[in-house]
């Protein structure tokens, strides 16, 4: 504890010493992400945006962020706020696994909010491009069912089948 204690020490001070270097605040970024304090790695995140825009370690950070709220406005039942955050997320432009990221998070949200069918076919598209076996779609939808607070049944009974599939 000790040598954890002085390193947060050390790193608070190079930070006001070197406030614009890129490296400092990408190290600062991941200790507050190991010590689940996301709220200061998105505010490093920022910052390393402002001193280079194309820097794509603090774009995927502010994109899992923003995707990490959606899914607890999800659990709180905040529909109008979640489409919100994954509009923040995918101004990002960070290429088309993000995009089909936000887009599941989107099938989701529509089987939350607006029409459960049409919501499980939508989950079942997008994870259908994310995921060639249906072994990983199971496993991503329960992951991604129980991460915004949804019931995992139904969300599984919309796949294809992975009883007999093998990885």
């Amino acid at each position: 504890e000790e040598t954890a204690g002085e390193y947060k020490k050390w790193l608070a001070n190079t930070l006001k010493q070197f406030p614009q270097d890129v490296e400092v605040l990408t190290l600062a970024v991941k200790v507050a992400t190991r010590h689940k304090t996301y709220t200061k790695a998105s505010q490093y995140a920022t910052k390393i945006l402002k001193i280079d825009p194309l820097n794509s370690f603090a774009k995927q950070t502010l994109f899992a962020s923003h995707l990490d709220r959606a899914r607890k406005l999800m659990r709180q039942k905040l529909y109008d706020s979640v489409e919100k955050e994954i509009r923040l997320a995918e101004k990002f432009n960070l290429g088309k696994a993000y995009h089909k990221q936000a887009q599941l998070m989107r099938a989701f949200l529509c089987f939350a909010n607006e029409d459960k069918q049409q919501g499980l076919q939508r989950i079942a598209k997008e994870l259908g491009t994310l995921h060639t076996d249906p072994v990983n779609s199971h496993f991503n939808a329960t992951i991604e069912a129980l991460r915004n607070g949804l019931p995992v049944a139904p969300i599984l009974r919309g796949l294809r089948p992975a009883k007999d599939h093998l990885l």
